[in-house]
């Protein structure tokens, strides 16, 4: 135990400290299965050290900064006091070594995955807040279900126009962001929802204001459509690759959001067993603004703060709140440029670019809209 202790104190990588935790558990094991008490009892005391500092960072987090609870106590007084040993968790489970050896290594095994899962969780929130302090805290990026992927450097060519410049884009677990650098800092430029966008692979080579462009593909959304070319087929297949798979994983979740709200609609009702296509399409819509809380046993959802689009803060002088004509969300004047037919109307009413998509059938994906299913493949090729 104080071996791992010394390594946890110096080295603090998410790869080393779930080492580390897995180390622990080795150790609980054998000291239940031995019944080595002292031996058990330090190994599970570096758990439950670690465990008790992963969930109080997190409701610090949630909690308002001038809490009573906390005011004046930091979390080393705490762990000086003990606290961590006085966890329910902590206490059942050393109750249950006497009681029931396979019940206690099961619920060993519970909270040593629920801590390396806390563990990661900090540290992808950690990377997102210093790479929102790298976009000038323009856009709101901390939220608790998103990952960083990666980040490249890639020439995006105007869809409309052919301009071409090259741009840092950051993929994350929803989102695709494109950036220009300045210093140390970077400008926004565009934030994609992937949940809305998908990939036309472009296979035969383009000339582009006379430069031949060998590795191309599209990005094509109802917010914003252009092409990206790559430096070699190897950096296109990774991307492609990339983007296709977070976008599967996006249309996942939203369809289990939709069938959480058509449950929760016909409970109790037989008659209303399926939403109407048009109420599919703006909860698919909305289910943009919720920030799904199901990390840690939590199975609520919050409305996500600012733009839902842009995910940019709303400004009383720079960026009015407008309401989507369709899905009622708010969104900013830019993510609400474009008008479509919404409740039978002959003059278009103005929509956020979200509900523009699935109305007019752009959005990958399986629905109705305008009384006729549509299917739109998350990947589709250009071989003209």
């Amino acid at each position: 135990p104080s071996t791992i202790d010394a390594v946890l104190k110096s080295n603090k990588t998410v790869e080393v400290v779930h080492l580390c935790i897995d180390g622990v558990r080795h150790g609980t094991r054998l000291g239940i299965r031995l019944q080595q008490e002292t031996e058990r009892k330090a190994f599970l005391r570096i758990l439950a050290e670690l465990h008790f500092v992963e969930v109080e960072r997190a409701k610090e987090k949630e909690e308002a900064p001038n809490s009573k609870r906390r005011k004046g106590k930091t979390l080393a007084m705490r762990l000086a006091n003990n606290e961590h040993e006085r966890a329910l968790w902590y206490r059942r489970l050393n109750m249950q070594v006497k009681r029931n050896q396979e019940k206690a290594l099961t619920m060993l095994d519970q909270i040593v995955e629920e801590t390396k899962s806390r563990v990661a969780h900090d540290k992808e929130q950690q990377v997102l807040t210093e790479l929102q302090s790298n976009f000038g805290n323009d856009i709101i990026l901390i939220e608790p279900t998103r990952k960083f992927i990666f980040q490249d450097k890639l020439t995006k060519i105007s869809d409309r126009t052919n301009k071409k410049e090259e741009y840092d884009f950051f993929l994350f677990s929803d989102l695709l962001i494109y950036a220009k650098q300045k210093g140390r800092s970077y400008n926004v430029h565009q934030v994609l929802h992937l949940s809305l966008a998908r990939i036309v692979d472009v296979i035969v080579p383009r000339m582009i204001k006379g430069v031949k462009h060998q590795y191309l593909f599209k990005v094509s959304s109802p917010q914003k459509s252009f092409l990206m070319s790559c430096k070699d087929a190897a950096q296109k297949s990774r991307w492609i690759n990339a983007i296709v798979e977070v976008i599967e994983e996006v249309m996942r979740r939203r369809q289990a959001y939709l069938q959480t709200q058509q449950d929760q609609m016909s409970e109790g009702d037989s008659k209303n067993s399926d939403l109407e296509s048009s109420n599919n399409l703006q909860v698919m819509s909305s289910w943009i603004a919720t920030s799904e809380m199901d990390l840690f046993g939590k199975g609520d959802s919050k409305v996500v703060q600012g733009c839902k689009l842009c995910i940019r803060p709303f400004s009383k002088l720079y960026r009015h709140k407008k309401q989507c004509n369709y899905c009622r969300d708010n969104v900013c004047g830019e993510c609400r440029s474009k008008r479509a037919s919404v409740g039978g109307k002959k003059k278009g009413s103005m929509v956020c670019d979200a509900c523009y998509g699935f109305i007019n059938g752009l959005v990958s994906g399986t629905y109705m809209t305008g009384g006729k299913t549509v299917s739109v493949p998350i990947l589709s090729r250009e071989s003209e």
